[in-house]
């Protein structure tokens, strides 16, 4: 591994750190559970903005292949200000699923990256999108530089 695919893994495990210490907060983790009518955690894949589809498509497709139903797909990006950063949180799922706002993955091109994927979809529809605060920008940041 490089040292480029070394920052790049350091920072999606950070990404996945961040999202399990979101689900920590405030029944978030029930919440999560409830809309997918699950009772333990599904699989999470965590993603940054460049992070290609094709590539969280295929890491699905593995864990579908296991007996997965759903996979959760937390996607860090730019926020709106300056240094800034977002948390979106997308389902990847075999079934249809009644909350959710769908895009078929097989359908994306092999360049496509999490971002625009991200950006594709109807913000109404979103489980979750958030600003994070700087407390948890500086979190995400410290994440990153110890693992």
């Amino acid at each position: 591994m490089n040292e480029k695919q070394k920052r790049n893994y350091r920072a999606r495990m950070a990404v996945a750190q961040l999202f399990r210490s979101f689900l920590d907060q405030g029944g978030e983790r029930a919440r999560l559970l409830e809309r997918l009518g699950v009772e333990t955690l599904p699989v999470i894949i965590p993603a940054l903005g460049s992070t290609l589809a094709s590539h969280i498509r295929e890491a699905a497709t593995r864990h579908f292949e296991a007996g997965e139903e759903h996979v959760i797909v937390p996607v860090c990006l730019p926020g709106r200000s300056p240094n800034a950063l977002k948390l979106s949180v997308l389902v990847v799922s075999t079934r249809a699923a009644k909350t959710f706002w769908q895009l078929d993955m097989n359908d994306l091109h092999d360049s496509v990256e999490m971002a625009q994927v991200v950006e594709a979809l109807d913000a109404s529809k979103k489980w979750d999108v958030e600003e994070l605060d700087s407390r948890q920008q500086q979190e995400l940041k410290d994440l990153a530089a110890s693992a």
